[in-house]
């Protein structure tokens, strides 16, 4: 690769020069009057004070090339007349390698960007106006595709047309863009609904879940302070930073206030969400919505409350077995048997206060009802007592789920 030794300059530097370079080409352009004739000894004056500022703007131009961060290519009648360094050091190639000879420029551009190229090309040669800005992918010497943004524009170089071709490196920035739009995509797929707030409670971001689940779409929250959803806590964004800043995150059970006025009970996880130096800078809520859940489990605490009130003040004595084993005993069952409740429950079965000559009576009628060939039944045993003395009964048996 070339060797060149060059400044550094700001891209605010090189509109600067470039700028002063065009004035004073138009001051050269403008210094002779229309219509006065020159000596030769003032021609000769002036044909070397334009060549003087010519070779200036040559020298300045290459310099502001050769100190630029981005790839720069001039072609001219199909060869390669300047490369800067940046260009050598993005596709591997040495000026040696390229310049003043036939050059076919798709060599550095990926076979995919081929098309894109050739469309710009011909729309250059046709003089049909295109957007000089565009995006392909290149092709280094070693065969490594990379993500380009381009600026092909034309020049004049030595009296005569060329391109400039101008390539940033943008594989990094289409790394991170698609990293984003991969996160954003299950951010907003994710089936629990996700709040996104700053540390003083006000809503930054959230996702479709939350939109389904609290009714606010994200334009209208955005903005927002999170207390909107709370039905009751006003303060609610208080007590969190507390507990975050304690226990580095806080979980528990919301009551939340949808749009449309209706509650609900969410499960909550909430912790801090940092930057690259681990400062707190926003907070992430994380919402289950269990209303349903809890509902169904307060209907079936209260079916399993009316069952005991009715099992407890039965005059015959009932039970529920499973896997063989008692789960639940009234106290009749455990006064017509002779044991109390807590030798039953969890220890034994109905197999073990059944009398020898009812066994196979009982463990029938208890794998029909596994089995499912039976739903109710209807039998008579004999069971034995804690005390060993046996008593015959009568049963009455259904299946639950």
């Amino acid at each position: 690769m070339a060797s060149v030794k060059y400044n550094k300059m700001t891209k605010a530097d090189l509109i600067e020069e470039l700028l002063r370079l065009q004035k004073k080409n138009k001051k050269l352009e403008g210094s002779k009057p229309s219509g006065t004739k020159l000596n030769d000894k003032a021609k000769e004056k002036s044909v070397a004070e334009a060549e003087k500022i010519l070779e200036e703007s040559e020298q300045n131009y290459r310099s502001l090339i050769e100190s630029s961060l981005n790839a720069i290519y001039v072609l001219q009648d199909d060869k390669l007349v300047l490369v800067n360094p940046a260009w050598e050091e993005l596709f591997g190639y040495s000026s040696d390698e390229v310049l003043n000879r036939t050059f076919d420029p798709t060599i550095v551009i990926a076979p995919n960007s081929h098309q894109v190229y050739e469309n710009k090309r011909l729309a250059s040669k046709l003089n049909i106006p295109f957007n000089p800005r565009f995006d392909l992918q290149g092709l280094t010497k070693s065969g490594k595709v990379i993500d380009l943004e381009a600026i092909v524009t034309e020049i004049f170089w030595n009296g005569k047309k060329a391109i400039q071709g101008i390539y940033r490196d943008i594989t990094e920035r289409k790394r991170i863009e698609e990293a984003l739009r991969r996160e954003a995509f299950i951010f907003d797929n994710l089936y629990d609904a996700v709040i996104i707030s700053d540390l003083d409670g006000f809503i930054m971001n959230w996702n479709t879940a939350a939109t389904r689940m609290f009714g606010y779409s994200k334009n209208e929250i955005l903005n927002k302070n999170i207390n909107i959803l709370n039905k009751d806590d006003n303060n609610f964004i208080e007590r969190i930073i507390q507990s975050v800043e304690t226990d580095g995150k806080w979980t528990g059970e919301i009551t939340f206030k949808g749009k449309d006025g209706s509650s609900g009970i969410s499960e909550t996880i909430i912790f801090p969400f940092l930057d690259a130096h681990g400062e707190k800078i926003a907070l992430v809520s994380v919402n289950k919505d269990i209303t349903k859940k809890k509902e169904s489990e307060q209907e079936l605490k209260e079916s399993e409350d009316k069952f005991r009130k009715i099992a407890e003040n039965s005059l015959v004595g009932m039970y529920i077995i499973q896997d063989g084993i008692f789960k639940y005993v009234n106290s009749r069952f455990a006064e017509i048997t002779g044991y109390k409740i807590e030798e039953l429950v969890d220890l034994i079965g109905p197999l073990e206060t059944t009398a020898l000559e009812s066994y196979h009576i009982v463990e029938k009628n208890i794998d029909n009802r596994i089995n499912g060939k039976l739903e109710n039944i209807q039998y008579e045993f004999k069971i034995v007592k804690k005390d060993k003395s046996i008593i015959d009964v009568k049963a009455f048996g259904s299946s639950i789920m």
